[in-house]
């Protein structure tokens, strides 16, 4: 937990709230600073009571996300910004009662500071989620999974029989593919290592998202804090590869790979349908995961 703590830390995002938000407090003075802080008592007011929140906020998204299992982004964003915008009022309005040495009923009361945390927090989540390098595809929906029910409609009625047929002359992988795996392989994967035990099962599919990975096993699903290039290193013995930015899938388990109207997917074993960008599709025909005998419409994997 403490490694995960330190990795939400270091998202290059953070330095650069703290740096803005500091300088909106120093130069503009919020809640009548600029009044009753002389210019070097802003500089240590500010940045050190944004580099608190920070901490704090980084810890608040954790046990939101990690322990209590919040996903929704709405839910969490409100909750961090509601518990920090209650915690950090009362060290607001006691450090500046400290250096400006006034009586407190001049001072901003805690309620006010405590919603201005609240609005700033939940804007800085918000500018997270917004910027934040491996997020930023969920936006426009191009490297979400899709449900296999989304084919059939789009695929016409006579390439679908095809499609569905479990038979099929000439297989895209080798034979050896069923061989006895090598040594290397019968390694269990550090990744494995960090999902519960009902979960451990063999992976099959690997989603970023935000600061997270999605990890999908032959067990069911489980949510790691953990870059995907990380993760990917972590498959030690899984024979893959990554297939979109936020995807990489494994070899076992694809059921399928399509191609319609320029768009390339790979439907997984569990029905999950995992886009194809076209600066991986040479890698995925290479994997054999398309058949491109079947024709202009589709491509089936055998």
């Amino acid at each position: 937990m403490w490694q995960a703590y330190l990795r939400s830390l270091s998202v290059p995002t953070l330095l650069l709230t703290w740096v803005a938000a500091s300088a909106f407090g120093v130069l503009g003075g919020p809640f009548g600073t600029f009044e009753w802080l002389t210019v070097g008592e802003r500089l240590v007011y500010w940045p050190s009571l944004w580099a608190l929140g920070i901490t704090i906020g980084c810890a608040l998204r954790l046990l939101y996300e990690e322990v209590l299992q919040i996903r929704n982004f709405w839910s969490y964003a409100l909750l961090e910004a509601s518990s920090l915008g209650l915690l950090m009022a009362f060290p607001y309005h006691s450090l500046l009662h400290y250096l400006a040495e006034i009586d407190h009923a001049h001072l901003p009361s805690l309620l006010q500071l405590g919603a201005y945390n609240f609005v700033m927090t939940f804007f800085c989540v918000s500018l997270r989620r917004l910027f934040y390098p491996e997020s930023k595809g969920s936006a426009t929906g191009e490297d979400e999974v899709r449900p296999v029910s989304d084919w059939q409609s789009a695929a016409p009625q006579a390439d679908a029989a095809s499609y569905a047929s479990p038979a099929d002359p000439e297989p895209a992988f080798s034979p050896d593919a069923t061989c006895e795996p090598e040594p290397d392989a019968l390694t269990t994967p550090r990744l494995l290592q960090r999902l519960p035990k009902a979960r451990q099962g063999d992976i099959w599919h690997l989603q970023s998202r935000d600061h997270y990975v999605h990890v999908t096993t032959s067990k069911g699903s489980h949510q790691v804090l953990i870059r995907l290039a990380d993760a990917m290193a972590e498959l030690e013995g899984v024979q893959g590869l990554q297939v979109h930015r936020s995807h990489w899938v494994a070899e076992e388990a694809v059921a399928e790979g399509r191609k319609l109207n320029s768009k390339a997917e790979l439907t997984l074993r569990n029905g999950a349908v995992i886009p194809v960008s076209r600066t991986y599709l040479s890698d995925a025909e290479d994997a054999g995961f398309f058949d491109l005998d079947e024709g202009p419409q589709g491509y089936r994997l055998s």
